[in-house]
């Protein structure tokens, strides 16, 4: 009887902590909204808050959007490397190659574009403008460089996530944060592409 006794206790008194617990999850679930709330409100109140998400709004249309982002064969192709190159990403010091690549890569990637956008009045750029399309071909070159810009700040910042948040048994970030990394490589070879592409254009309309 004892013995059947101290079962029952014990049932019981998991019973109660299994309810305190779901009771705790659910206030700090229900504090963490409510700070994401804040947060969110308080960003909008920034003035520059509404610009910023509208030339996100614009570039990321303009790029092509979800739709872009699931047929790139660069994103597919990080994907397999990121698969095969696993035993690296499962240790512990790899989040030093990122860190110590992407930043370079970075400062490179921001002073191309800015040396391209400093001939928007040549010939040439009035010609891709297509006399102020929205979708011209001077446009989607931007989104796409801007795009190749954030790829890169995100590989950047996964990278430190994945540094500063080990789980044992759980090496999710990781893999995403790797994935990030070899995606925004693969990247640079997009945008080579896409330069290449106007350079095709330049010496067709050089031809004309």
């Amino acid at each position: 009887m004892s013995v059947g006794k101290d079962a029952r206790v014990t049932g019981k008194s998991f019973s109660q902590l299994l309810t305190t617990a779901q009771k705790l999850f659910k206030l700090i679930r229900i504090a963490v909204i409510t700070l994401l709330r804040g947060l969110w409100l308080r960003f909008r109140t920034y003035s520059d808050f509404d610009d910023a998400l509208g030339d996100f709004r614009d570039y990321w249309r303009i790029y092509g959007g979800v739709n872009q982002l699931k047929r790139s064969i660069w994103l597919w192709s990080a994907f397999a490397v990121t698969i095969i190159c696993a035993p690296l990403w499962l240790s512990d010091e790899w989040t030093s190659i990122p860190l110590g690549v992407v930043p370079n890569l970075l400062g490179f990637s921001i002073g191309a574009l800015a040396i391209i956008l400093s001939f928007p009045n040549s010939k040439l750029f009035k010609f891709f403008a297509e006399d102020g399309k929205e979708n011209s071909a001077y446009m989607e070159f931007s989104a796409r460089f801007i795009h190749f810009i954030c790829v890169q700040v995100s590989a950047i910042i996964s990278a430190l996530l994945a540094k500063a948040i080990s789980i044992p048994y759980f090496p999710w970030i990781d893999m995403l944060a790797f994935w990030t990394f070899v995606y925004s490589l693969l990247a640079a070879v997009a945008i080579g592409f896409s330069v290449f592409r106007l350079s095709q254009a330049y010496n067709k309309y050089n031809d004309l």
